[in-house]
């Protein structure tokens, strides 16, 4: 009974290997946020998931090396970024990568990958609000509006006695 257990285990991790090689795999990397909306100052996680088989993931910033994940993990600035791999079901991985104090300088395209070919991207960027509309009405009270209507009256009879 055991020889049949050892000899499915082994078929199905060679179908695997061989599916890989033949491209009938279409599995990808994914990279995704865990918030769409932050604000300046706050711990940003982006999470890289990958497929099963995968040797290593690497995290870059604007082209620039920021992690990657093989035997270890190796971060490039500890000040900056955190990151963590967890093993998932099916084999596949995730990569977590904590974005530190998000500032204008941590704007740009984050990428992981797994290979030259396979490569996950998305583009971070913080914006300030520019919006300098109130969102308060004002109202003037009847008094007021007596008050401006009476001093316009008052302006134009001044005007009135000037003029004659």
């Amino acid at each position: 009974m055991d020889d049949y257990k050892y000899f499915i285990t082994i078929w199905i991790v060679t179908s695997t290997v061989i599916t890989g090689i033949a491209g009938g795999s279409s599995c990808s990397s994914s990279l995704s946020t865990d918030n769409n909306a932050f604000d300046l100052g706050t711990n940003v996680t982006l999470t890289c998931k990958v497929c099963p088989g995968s040797l290593e993931i690497t995290f870059k910033h604007n082209g620039s090396h920021i992690a990657d994940h093989s035997l270890d993990t190796q971060i490039t600035n500890t000040t900056l970024h955190g990151a963590v791999v967890n093993v998932l079901d099916g084999g596949s991985k995730e990569m977590k990568l904590t974005i530190f104090n998000f500032m204008q300088s941590s704007n740009g395209v984050y990428s992981c990958s797994t290979s030259p070919t396979d490569v996950a991207s998305l583009n971070l960027t913080y914006t300030a609000s520019t919006s300098t509309q109130s969102t308060t009405t004002k109202t003037l009270s009847i008094g007021g509006i007596i008050g401006i209507v009476i001093g316009c009256l008052a302006l134009h009879w001044y005007a009135l006695e000037q003029a004659s």
